[in-house]
């Protein structure tokens, strides 16, 4: 979870209300800082408030000393030669997939549910387009179309005809950046292809009487309603275009379950479930005399991490594809290979039938 700067001076205000200081003195900032190394949390993390924090003051009219400013640098010393010593020589990085995982993951979704198939639909689109939907806004149901393309002769298919493709717009997150829009074939395994993948999730929300506007990904209670136009129960997002659709954070569970479903990571053991429970860690805090909480504390992130870092990572960023993990079923000529599907200008006629469009 990204944490705004806005939330690290809250969380550092309230700290220093807990603690009986004053925010404005730097001494405070370096109690702050020092506390957050006692309890072993990443040098990256501790950077991140100190550059927050630190501006803040600054804004207040109480910048940090040089003095100030190297003791910050030796708490981040010392935390750093202390990760160094640790067993973590493992990064946490994104497992790359491969298109035998992709099919395991997709033959995992039940497609005679909602959720199946809204969930396949989510494993294909971050499949074939991931580069570009981690740099744009939510996708929106008028963000997607099927369309044909008109071929003009390739090496794959020397004679010219048509195939159908699944036109897709990603709006940048940059304000003035224009739209990118790809459009990706269908695949010849019905079982991988987003176009049919695409149809079948349009056929569900239609069955709901979701159409025209709002989030392509839509939120599905433990009841298995798809979420309408509006407000469903969860925390509600900050857009209120969002409020029936999915986070990022909810797609890369989507797929890390998917790959637990498929086997390509294998489930958590009862021990390892309360390693990584906040519940547990909670009562194991509070059960730990008070001279003893920072050490439980510490001990406790330190298992959490090897245990992140022992398992395969699943995330949207596992899914593009990339010269070690090819795609199939498409003609290789038609495509541009980094990262994501995008029709070659010098291969195709740039035609695209558009009256196909639903």
């Amino acid at each position: 979870m990204v944490v705004s700067a806005e939330r690290r001076v809250k969380r550092y205000l309230q700290w220093c209300d807990e603690a009986g200081l004053d925010p404005l003195l730097a001494s405070s900032l370096l109690l702050f800082l020092q506390d957050l190394a006692d309890r072993r949390r990443l040098s990256s993390t501790l950077e991140s408030y100190n550059g927050t924090l630190a501006g803040w003051l600054r804004e207040q009219g109480h910048p940090l000393a040089a003095a100030d400013r190297h003791a910050v640098r030796q708490i981040k010393a010392r935390l750093a030669a202390a990760e160094e010593l640790e067993d973590d020589s493992v990064p946490m990085r994104a497992t790359q997939v491969t298109e035998v995982d992709v099919a395991r993951m997709a033959a995992a979704c039940d497609r005679d549910t909602d959720r199946g198939r809204r969930d396949v639909l989510v494993l294909l689109l971050y499949r074939y387009a991931a580069s570009a939907l981690a740099v744009s806004h939510p996708l929106q149901l008028d963000d997607v179309h099927d369309v044909v393309l008109r071929t003009a002769g390739t090496q794959t298919l020397p004679s010219p005809g048509s195939m159908t493709a699944l036109e897709v717009r990603c709006r940048s997150l940059r304000p003035h950046a224009p739209d990118q829009v790809l459009r990706l074939p269908a695949h010849a395994n019905p079982q991988l292809c987003p176009v049919r993948a695409w149809q079948e999730w349009m056929s569900t929300l239609r069955a709901a009487g979701v159409a025209g506007v709002g989030p392509l990904f839509r939120r599905i209670d433990r009841h298995g309603t798809v979420a309408g136009h509006r407000p469903v129960a969860g925390r509600q997002p900050k857009d209120p275009a969002q409020r029936a659709g999915i986070s990022l954070q909810t797609i890369g569970n989507i797929l890390r379950d998917l790959a637990t479903a498929a086997g390509l990571s294998p489930r958590l053991h009862a021990d390892e479930r309360l390693v990584l429970s906040t519940v547990a860690g909670q009562a194991a805090l509070a059960a730990a005399p008070p001279e003893e909480q920072i050490r439980v504390d510490a001990a406790r992130q330190v298992q959490r991490r090897r245990l992140r870092r022992s398992r395969p990572r699943y995330t949207p960023l596992s899914m593009p594809v990339s010269a070690s993990s090819p795609a199939s079923g498409i003609p290789a000529d038609l495509l541009l290979l980094y990262s994501r599907y995008l029709v070659r200008p010098s291969d195709v006629l740039a035609e695209v039938d558009t009256s196909a469009r639903s």
